[in-house]
């Protein structure tokens, strides 16, 4: 089975243009090449992966890591995906400056504020229809070396327009570097939230742990 031209065994980082993901960026209408992360996992399960929810749960986070190596590779910024967006930040767009009181690096390519605490917070994203659940990915540099995650950050999401946000728990996924890693929340519940398809991710850091975002990916169905 392929898909979109991607064959069992190929690595999204690795492939050359990268134009099976890399559709229009607009979140609202994903262009024909886009591909939803429930195709990429029923791709991956139809290649005798595995169907359990431990194995679609694995293959979510290495679709999610993959996906960000490659818009990191490719040199985009903020773009939009089906049922979610991918945010490495390149630049500025794509985060709410307004609100947010991390400090841009561009030679970095990271949000931090020192050893101080920060908000993080993402422009709006339209969802086509009214979503129950979220998830949150990102590539995170702890330079205090103590940080401790849901104590020292914390995510939250919001399908209100910020209205509401709901925090959800940080894991630990896999390591990006020496010294970055991916942490998810899976599976927040944003069902008792009011109505609403105004899809906002929130990152939240404490205790005065300097700390450096790299990206984020928002994902809701």
């Amino acid at each position: 089975m392929a898909l979109n031209g991607l064959e069992a065994g190929d690595s999204i980082q690795s492939t050359d243009t990268f134009s099976w993901f890399r559709g229009n960026t607009d979140p609202v209408s994903p262009g024909r090449r886009d591909v939803r992360f429930s195709e990429l996992v029923a791709f991956l399960n139809d290649e005798g992966v595995g169907g359990s929810s431990a194995q679609i749960d694995l293959n979510s986070d290495n679709i999610a890591i993959s996906t960000m190596r490659g818009f990191e590779n490719c040199g985009d910024a903020y773009a939009g995906i089906a049922n979610g967006t991918v945010d490495v930040f390149v630049d500025e767009s794509g985060i709410d400056t307004v609100t947010s009181t991390a400090v841009y690096d561009g030679a970095g390519d990271y949000y931090s504020n020192g050893a101080s605490d920060f908000l993080l917070q993402s422009e709006v994203a339209t969802a086509n229809e009214e979503s129950e659940k979220a998830r949150v990915f990102i590539r995170w540099e702890d330079v205090s070396t103590t940080a401790v995650l849901n104590t020292d950050i914390k995510a939250f999401v919001s399908r209100d327009n910020g209205v509401t946000f709901t925090e959800g728990v940080l894991v630990e996924r896999a390591d990006y570097s020496a010294t970055e890693k991916f942490i998810s929340l899976d599976e927040l519940d944003i069902s008792g939230q009011a109505s609403g398809v105004s899809m906002i991710w929130k990152i939240e850091t404490y205790n005065s742990k300097e700390q450096r975002i790299h990206g984020a990916q928002l994902q809701w169905v």
